[in-house]
Formats: C-alpha cells, structure tokens, sequence
C-alpha cells in the first residue's frame, strides 16, 4: 500500500505543476497582438444537421455584425431531415451574403461533420475561414474581433469561448468547466505549445487546408475537426496562435445531465488519437485521469484518511483555486461564483474518471449530432 501511496503522489505532484503553468502562462502577456481595423475578407462557415430551431437566431446574430470588410456566410446542410434546407435557402434569396451549400457535395471518403465541412470549405472564396456552430451565439463583434487576428503571424487562430450559465446546477457546473478548459488552452497556446481547441470558435486558412489534403489524415474520427485537425496543421508547419478576444463566443448551455455528459463523452472520444500527434497532451490526458481516480483508488485499498487524501484535496484546490481568480479578471467569466466553484470541483473526481472510461465507446454511442 506505502508503493500505491509514493505513485499517487507522484502523479499529483505533475498534476500540480501542470496547473501551476497553466496559470503562468494563462497571465503572461499575449506573444501576437491584434492588429485593429484588420478587414481582411472572411468565410463564415458552418455546418447543420437539423437545425431549424437554432438557425434563425445564429442567422440574426450574423446579420448584426460589426466587420466592416467582404463577408459570405456559407451555411451547409449535412442532409437534414427538418426544415433546415428550406430555412438556410430563404435567407440566401433574402441577403446575398448568405449562402446554401449541400453536404453531399463533400469529399466521399469523409463521414459525419468534417464532410459537410469539406463542402463548405471548397465553396468559400476567401483565404480566412472562420467557423462555429449552429447552436452557439456569436455576439456581434464576433467576425471583427477574430479578424484583427488573422496576419502573416498566424495560419490558425484559436478562438475563446464561454458559457452563460442559466439557473440550473449543470448549466453552472458547465459554465467554470469551461472556464478552466479554456484558461487551459491560451495557456498552452500563449506557451507556444497549443494543445486543443474548439470548433465553436476557430479559424484558418484555405490553403492551409488544401496544403494538407483537407481532413484526409482523420477521415474516419468521429470528431476530429478542431483539436485534432489544429494537431495536424501544427506538425505541417501552421503558425498556431490564440485570438483572445474581449468578446468571446456564447456556446450553448446544457441543462440537463444526460446532454452535458454526452457532449463531453464526444469531446473525450478522440483524445486517444492525440497520443501520436501530440504526445504531451495525451500524458497530460493521462495524468488528470489518474490525477482524479487516485482518492477513489486510495479509499478503496486503505479507506479514507486525511494523511493519504485530505492533503492532495487541499493543496489541489488551493491551485485551482488561484487559477479561476486569474479567469475572474477576464471576458470568459460572466460572473464570479466561489460556492459554485467549489461544487465544480468536488464533482470534478468522479466526473473525470466517468469521462476518461466512457470516451472508450463514445464512438459506437454516439453520431456528431446524436
């Protein structure tokens, strides 16, 4: 047991030191700076599967933007069975900058979103792509903010994201999650190090993505279009930088359990293909699992006691702690919340070991819309 007690430890002694840098590197200042008034001319795409009832709000939202450069909107229908066809085609005849693009035009030997993606990608005719999803909430500096990023400095901007939580418990909980996964990811791509991001809000460039044959290298993932894709643009040579925006992306809120949980399980489906592409974040992947599964492990073998659990406890809350106060200083915080913090992080433990189990089925659970 003393051997099960020196490996915990351990564990939470890099788990410790991951958060620390994070938090480093997450109040360093920005390594590029935007550039202000950047009209370069910008493709918005994104990709719905039955979407009619999400689609005339993120419509109306891109309709009220502030970029004053050469905008498209191409909207793509991976072959809805709703109304979504009918919605996006009636926009298109009412504003020229809409416009409908079908999913079967898609590369053939891609599956799920990254089809409907590759449509939208070969129907745009400027070199910044910008993407989001269906059910987020761009606010209406959303394209001028991200543009100001896109310079000869950067071949992909990784863009921020929060959640507005609602007054249910897992809208709350889903709201300082997200704040700490992406405190997480400027941190590491500040460090020049980028591990992840989120096709909520990202961009790149159309000949980046010609220059590596598209999503061909992950056509058969179930996700893959974000965090992993980036990974391969990187290792391709793609300037990999972060757009820390004063206005973040609004992603969608989930107010129920079953719906966070599935979300989350088709985030986690793909991390074990990260191990080749980007080895430090699968140990980093690694380590938090154990990191979190380790008390649980500890009781089981020796029962609880303060000696072998409550000080790990303690000091990892003391360091997690000190990172959501640096996130209360910027736009990814709505409002301040200690008592929902520290609900978040007891749940955390069990809610990681879930995940870390689960992503080992999520792709035969789950579509990228199911």
């Amino acid at each position: 047991m003393f051997i099960l007690l020196i490996i915990f430890y351990l564990i939470f002694i890099i788990y410790g030191i991951m958060i620390y840098n994070f938090n480093y590197n997450f109040n360093q200042k920005p390594r590029i700076l935007p550039v202000e008034d950047n009209n370069v001319p910008v493709s918005v795409i994104i990709a719905v599967k039955n979407g009619e009832k999400s689609l005339p709000q993120i419509i109306n939202c891109l309709k009220k933007q502030t970029f004053s450069g050469e905008v498209e909107y191409i909207i793509v229908d991976d072959q809805s069975t709703d109304n979504t066809k009918l919605i996006i085609k009636k926009i298109a005849e009412e504003d020229s900058r809409f416009k409908y693009v079908s999913s079967i035009v898609g590369n053939n030997e891609l599956s799920f979103k990254k089809k409907a993606l590759d449509a939208g990608i070969n129907s745009a005719k400027f070199e910044w792509l910008l993407f989001t999803d269906v059910d987020c909430r761009p606010p209406i500096q959303w394209i001028e903010e991200m543009a100001e990023y896109f310079t000869e400095n950067a071949d992909y901007v990784i863009g921020m994201s929060k959640v507005i939580p609602t007054k249910s418990l897992v809208s709350q909980f889903q709201s300082i999650d997200f704040q700490m996964l992406m405190s997480a990811t400027y941190a590491q791509t500040n460090k020049q190090k980028p591990w992840a991001c989120t096709g909520q809000n990202q961009a790149y460039r159309k000949s980046l993505f010609q220059q590596i044959n598209g999503f061909s290298l992950i056509s058969k993932l179930l996700q893959g279009d974000d965090s992993i894709f980036m990974q391969v643009c990187k290792k391709a040579g793609a300037k990999v930088i972060a757009g820390f925006t004063e206005h973040p992306m609004i992603a969608r809120t989930e107010n129920s359990w079953n719906s966070f949980l599935k979300q989350r399980m088709r985030w986690a489906g793909d991390t074990q293909s990260m191990i080749f592409l980007c080895p430090e974040f699968f140990i980093a992947s690694v380590i938090t699992f154990l990191a979190h599964a380790g008390p649980f492990i500890i009781m089981t073998f020796m029962g609880f006691s303060f000696d072998s659990i409550g000080t790990f406890i303690v000091i990892k809350l003391s360091l997690e702690m000190i990172l959501y106060e640096s996130l209360n200083k910027t736009s990814l915080v709505t409002k301040k919340n200690e008592p929902m913090f520290l609900f978040w992080y007891l749940v955390y433990f069990p809610y990681i070991v879930l995940m870390g189990i689960m992503s080992f089925w999520s792709h035969k659970l789950f579509g990228w819309k199911k």
